[in-house]
């Protein structure tokens, strides 16, 4: 893939913000008890991905109810040196969609079943999420593709260690949504579907204002199944909007070539003149 740098200079505040949107991943290594590793990405003003000083930490083994417990990752936000992490716990008989939280200095993460009760389907797949300063937007989903997700908003400062969780607000999608970016600036919310064949742009009251597919993901490099995408589009894993830029990461199978990661950033994502 090729870089370009940015025709904008960074404040100092948009390069706090980017440092902390661009956790790339978080990884699970070895088996029960799970350490958690966070990658981040810290940015300067060039955007590609191989010039990018790389910072890991080590973060807490994961125990829930006070047992090892193993989960599949899918999003990570960093807010004022806590670590969120949406994950699907694995280790149990019947997965669950999970919450988790935890700092750099702790020895346990907290932990939130955020998988909705009585919905009929079995929401267990939680995506990529963000905040918007004072919520997260966190997916969950049935886990294949068009399936059902509901939208699930959580206040940050309700999230108490050892205490059930309460949505402020949320709003279902008949498809499988996997990760939510969300811009309060614009009153936006992002959302791409299993692999981001579809984006949906919602206001922030869960009213669809846009969707995108075809040729419109084919010209972003977005999308596995992208018309015309011959080198392969990416499936978005996790994303935030940051200004004017969307950062995207995920996963793209290049024909006769193995999947690969691929990090994306567009700057004003909606627009025909749009740039990546």
């Amino acid at each position: 893939m090729k870089t370009r740098k940015l025709r904008t200079k960074l404040n100092d505040e948009d390069r706090r913000e980017e440092r902390r949107i661009l956790a790339a991943s978080v990884s699970i290594r070895g088996k029960v008890p799970a350490v958690f590793t966070a990658i981040l990405l810290l940015a300067p003003s060039a955007f590609g991905a191989e010039s990018l000083p790389i910072e890991v930490i080590q973060l807490p083994a994961l125990r829930v109810e006070g047992k090892p417990a193993a989960a599949h990752t899918q999003g990570l936000e960093v807010i004022g040196g806590k670590y969120y992490v949406s994950a699907r716990l694995d280790s149990s008989r019947s997965r669950r969609a999970l919450l988790l939280s935890a700092e750099t200095a702790g020895t346990n993460w907290s932990a939130w079943d955020v998988s909705p009760a009585g919905s009929g389907a079995i929401l267990d797949h939680p995506g990529g999420m963000q905040s918007d300063g004072k919520r997260l937007w966190v997916p969950v989903a049935v886990t294949k593709p068009k399936s059902q997700s509901l939208i699930r908003v959580f206040a940050l400062d309700k999230m108490l260690p050892g205490q059930p969780l309460k949505t402020e607000f949320e709003f279902s999608v008949q498809d499988h949504i996997g990760a939510l970016a969300v811009t309060p600036a614009r009153g936006l919310l992002f959302g791409a579907n299993w692999d981001t064949e579809t984006v949906y742009v919602w206001d922030l009251q869960g009213h669809l204002k846009q969707t995108l597919s075809g040729d419109g993901l084919a010209k972003r490099g977005l999308g596995l199944g992208a018309a015309g995408n011959t080198a392969g589009g990416v499936a978005a894993q996790d994303w935030k909007v940051v200004g004017d830029r969307l950062f995207a990461s995920g996963l793209t199978r290049p024909i006769a070539l193995q999947p690969r990661s691929r990090w994306l950033v567009f700057t004003n994502f909606l627009e025909a003149g749009f740039q990546r």
